[in-house]
């Protein structure tokens, strides 16, 4: 018998070793890379996730703070939390948050829960340096109580929240600074930091991580993967990337769509790249600014060859020229409105 039950014992063990292993794949697989940089990263989630303190992932924008953010949550007191999601931007919580903490769990969640242990909730905020002053203050009243679990009087189940929130700008420097943010909840949110990295502190992950950009790319539209050739490789190799994965996923969905090959050459990819200067963010673009960045660059790929522009663009040529006069080129036919395509080898 004694052997019996060490065996057992010996099983479960195994059997929750293999569990936690295929949730962590599982988790794991939207932060790409073998880089240290990123091994350290999935160190802290690791750490971070059986914490019962708040936390708070910073990075800068285009990094991958959201998915950090729900590893952390996905892994925490296995996964058995609730997650409710707010975009700080666009919504206002004080109504959604006093539902889910004050008002207390949905009666489907009262009849699921076991009376004699605390319902577990993950208040999971992005971009939380955008929460209105109220917001704070709302966060502030519900965090300070939250040391002891509060009992929901229609249902009775005591109720215990955790906050992930997520940032690409510096709550300490805003919280000293003229924008208003509240001290006292920044030193709430921050018990525990994770920094994402930067892609440039990141480089040995790149050629890995635009395979899988080209992969998810050729799967969204139906068609085989697109490589890079050694050129197209060399140029993100080198970038510094202001924009980071946000901005390679941009470069390579542009890039892709200005070849009907199956090579991506550095040329395809130029355009598209933020220049390390410029403090334009890729994501403050417009509909229109995309759109003639778009024309454009597909415009001098053809060498000034409208016919051949407007068929990759898969729009008509009257209406490709009424954009580039919109942008001011010279009417079709005027001196350099149309100038002849490069010839291909094989013609």
């Amino acid at each position: 018998m004694p052997n019996d039950s060490l065996q057992d014992t010996m099983e479960l063990v195994a059997n929750n070793q293999r569990l936690n292993r295929r949730l962590q794949k599982e988790v794991f697989k939207d932060i790409l890379g073998n880089s240290p940089a990123t091994q350290r990263l999935r160190d802290h989630i690791r750490d971070a996730a059986d914490d019962e303190r708040s936390v708070l992932v910073q990075g800068e924008e285009g990094t991958e703070t959201a998915n950090v953010a729900r590893a952390v949550h996905a892994l925490g007191t296995c996964g058995s939390r609730t997650l409710h999601e707010f975009d700080c931007r666009r919504e206002r919580i004080e109504h959604s948050v006093l539902n889910v903490f004050v008002l207390g769990p949905t009666a489907t969640e009262c009849a699921t829960a076991q009376n004699e242990a605390p319902m577990l909730v993950t208040l999971l905020l992005h971009h939380v340096d955008a929460l209105s002053q109220s917001s704070q203050d709302t966060l502030v009243t519900i965090l300070d109580a939250n040391d002891t679990p509060r009992d929901i009087a229609h249902c009775g189940v005591p109720v215990r929240l955790r906050v992930i929130a997520t940032t690409h700008g510096l709550l300490k420097k805003r919280a000293r600074n003229t924008e208003p943010f509240d001290v006292e909840l920044w030193q709430q949110l921050m018990q525990i930091t994770i920094r994402v990295p930067s892609l440039r502190e990141r480089r040995e992950d790149i050629d890995l991580l635009a395979e899988a950009n080209l992969e998810q790319l050729a799967f969204r539209q139906f068609d085989t993967p697109k490589r890079l050739n050694l050129d197209a490789l060399m140029l993100l190799r080198n970038h510094d990337w202001p924009g980071n994965l946000q901005e390679l996923w941009r470069a390579l969905s542009l890039g892709t769509s200005l070849t009907s090959g199956s090579e991506v050459t550095a040329e395809n990819i130029q355009p598209w790249l933020q220049a390390e200067d410029d403090s334009t963010n890729i994501t403050s673009m417009t509909l229109r600014d995309m759109e003639r960045q778009f024309i454009e660059a597909t415009f001098n790929q053809c060498g000034g060859n409208r016919e051949q522009t407007a068929r990759l663009l898969s729009i008509g040529v009257r209406t490709l020229s009424g954009k580039l006069r919109d942008y001011g080129y010279p009417p079709r036919g005027g001196p350099g409105s149309n100038r002849a395509a490069p010839q291909s080898k094989a013609a």
